[in-house]
């Protein structure tokens, strides 16, 4: 688990090598009000979180930093528990 910020907040990441997927909490999306895109292809996904199977139906860009490293990622958006940004390493 890293950090990274967000504008001003500090948010939880994790960067997985083995994933194929950028995904982004629900919650930061909302809470920071960023502006979402309908998804070019929903998907169902459950891998995220505890429960039920949900649905893939959005995107959003978020500008994050990590230390002096700055940039831009198309997340899709998930209600995850384990971290506010999931980042796939290529």
């Amino acid at each position: 688990l890293s950090r990274c910020k967000v504008g001003n907040k500090t948010c939880n990441l994790i960067i997985n090598r083995g994933s194929c997927t950028n995904v982004a909490s629900i919650k930061l999306i909302d809470k920071l009000s960023l502006p979402t895109i309908e998804h070019p292809r929903p998907y169902i996904s459950q891998w995220l979180k505890k429960g039920n199977e949900v649905t893939v139906p959005k995107q959003a860009l978020v500008p994050f930093s990590i230390r002096e490293h700055k940039d831009e990622v198309i997340f899709d958006m998930l209600p995850i528990d384990a971290c506010h940004l999931h980042l796939e390493r290529p």
